[in-house]
């Protein structure tokens, strides 16, 4: 094969090596852009039920999923000033309360717990006692457990703050 054929050949290749990547590169930055505009993007919160975080990782069938949970709690919730711990079983397991209320925790326990609803929501129940609580959470569906002395951890339900 003659000296100018190889010449002609290598540049070929050589020219479609830089074209090749130079569309990575092209396709990395644009899928960079996309990241950072992604993440500035926070779709408004719905006016009737509580905000409910939407990340750009999130997808559509998550989505659905996290909005039919909402619908769930939203429906099933029941509005009560009393929430009974039997072992950390709540009853009712999903209730409803505005933000300011006030409700009671009845402990049916035989050892002392801590009900945490939320980092702002935390209360002590001593064991066979009934405390009153207020809810100073901003609305929003939150779930709540039971903290034993022992360190046992376990969720009991879900709790719906509305305004």
């Amino acid at each position: 094969m003659p000296t100018g054929n190889l010449k002609f050949i290598a540049a070929i290749l050589g020219l479609a090596l830089l074209i090749v990547g130079g569309v990575y590169l092209l396709k990395q930055q644009t899928a960079q852009k996309q990241k950072v505009v992604a993440s500035k993007v926070q779709p408004p919160a719905p006016t009737s039920a509580p905000a409910v975080s939407r990340t750009a990782t999130v997808s559509a069938q998550e989505q659905k999923q996290i909005d039919n949970f909402v619908a769930k709690v939203q429906t099933e919730a029941k509005s009560t000033d009393t929430l009974t711990l039997t072992k950390c079983i709540a009853d009712p397991q999903e209730f409803k309360v505005k933000t300011g209320g006030s409700f009671s925790i009845v402990n049916k326990d035989n050892q002392d717990i801590t009900v945490r609803f939320s980092p702002d929501a935390i209360f002590q129940v001593p064991a066979g006692k009934t405390i009153s609580a207020k809810m100073t959470t901003e609305p929003a569906i939150y779930k709540y457990g039971c903290l034993y002395k022992d360190g046992v951890r376990v969720q009991a339900g879900v709790v719906y703050v509305t305004k």
